[in-house]
């Protein structure tokens, strides 16, 4: 398993956020744990031509042991010949009260065995047993994106108009980039 990360505070004094003092902040095992429960994610990637952003929702996988993400989509999509010319993207959880967000650089890994454990991660999660084999085949198809996060921000309010918000050097985490 990957080292944990170095917390520290966002730029966020105007809500009263303190920058220099990192007592309360989450733990990552926190944001770990979100990231392995949540069902819907948002990538964001930047268009070739225009430099605009693209943001789509994606099914994904986060996978404890190597601090990574992994997601698939169609050889077509927008996405994936945004992150063809440009790697740098945005990962975000679909929950907007308890928030991570993962920035940070993906790799198409194409081939090879390092495919195996997040594409059964991924049939576990999103099928029942009967379906597994049909939607791993189907993500085999396509193409699978491993996220390297360089930077993460996690979040919450826990139901109070102040909470508890840190950002996270994923950086130091060093987790291996697979398929490079």
């Amino acid at each position: 398993m990957a080292s944990v990360p170095r917390s520290g505070r966002p730029r966020m004094a105007e809500y009263g956020v303190p920058i220099d003092d990192v007592e309360g902040t989450l733990p990552w095992q926190w944001a770990s744990e979100r990231l392995v429960a949540c069902r819907n994610f948002w990538v964001i990637t930047v268009s070739r031509r225009e430099a605009r952003p693209h943001a789509m929702p994606v099914w994904g996988v986060w996978l404890e042991q190597s601090q990574t993400f992994w997601f698939g989509c169609a050889f077509s999509s927008a996405k994936h010949r945004n992150l063809l010319a440009n790697h740098n993207l945005t990962v975000a959880a679909s929950d907007t009260v308890e928030v991570v967000t993962l920035e940070g650089r993906a790799t198409l890994v194409a081939e090879g065995p390092e495919r195996a454990l997040p594409i059964a991660t991924y049939g576990e999660k999103y099928a029942e047993p009967d379906k597994r084999k049909g939607l791993q085949e189907f993500t085999e198809a396509n193409a699978t994106w491993q996220v390297v996060p360089e930077r993460g921000f996690q979040s919450s309010t826990g139901g109070r108009v102040r909470g508890s918000s840190n950002e996270v050097d994923l950086v130091s985490a060093a987790p291996t980039v697979l398929g490079a």
